[in-house]
Formats: C-alpha cells, structure tokens, sequence
C-alpha cells in the first residue's frame, strides 16, 4: 500500500477517534442533541476534506504545470464545504450547534497533529502485521 494511502487512512482514524471523543465528552456534559450532531456532521465533512485532499494532490501529480490551478480551485471548493456546514449550523441551530460543527472540522487538524502516534501504534500494526 503507497504511503500516502497509509496517510490518509491515518487521518481518517484519527479524525474518527477525535469525533468520538468530542461526541461522548458532550453527552456526558449532557449538552444536548445540537451539540452531539454537529460534532458528527463537523467529523463527517473533516474526514471527506481529508479525502478530498488525497485524490486533489494524487491528480495534481499527473497534471504537470497545470498544477498549480487545479489545486487552487479545489482547495476553494473544500473552503465553501466548511462555510457550508458552518452555515449550516448558524441557519439550524435548533439541529446543529456550531461549537460542535467547529470541534468536528477541527478534528483534522488534530489527527494531523496526532499523525506520527497515529502512524506509530494503529497503521503499522494493521498494516505490518507480516513484516
């Protein structure tokens, strides 16, 4: 398996596990539905950014000097789906709260950070197990 997929699969774990925590810290803060559904939507929308920046940087690879456009509109296109579920969550706060829906986007910031732990203790282990 190529080592940007080994990254990418890191992210989505750690974006996983982030979103799980956040979840279960806000039920037992026992703060309501709003905040439970905006952390999931927030990690749902942070784990397809991670994707979609994965498949961005694979395809720029083959572009060449087109490059540089292709990912300037994308990386555009991904900054509209955070201002969407951002919206999203100021539009409904009745069914999203927005502190959720930022806690959830930012958990692919903090599985980035956590990446070399990540990398270290979960992905080598499921995919290594031969080695």
């Amino acid at each position: 398996m190529g080592e940007a997929k080994e990254t990418l699969i890191g992210l989505e774990i750690g974006i996983g596990i982030i979103t799980f925590l956040a979840a279960v810290l806000f039920g037992l803060l026992h703060l309501g539905f709003p905040y439970l559904a905006g952390v999931l939507v927030g990690g749902v929308v942070a784990a397809g950014l991670a994707y979609h920046m994965y498949t961005t940087l694979d395809e720029a690879l083959d572009l060449g000097e087109d490059s540089v456009n292709y990912v300037r509109k994308k990386s555009i296109l991904r900054i509209l789906i955070m201002g969407l579920a951002v919206l999203a969550a100021i539009r409904f706060p009745q069914y999203l709260n927005l502190l959720g829906v930022g806690m959830g986007i930012l958990s692919l910031k903090m599985s980035a950070l956590l990446q070399p732990v990540i990398q270290t203790y979960i992905v080598s282990k499921i995919y290594r197990k031969g080695e």
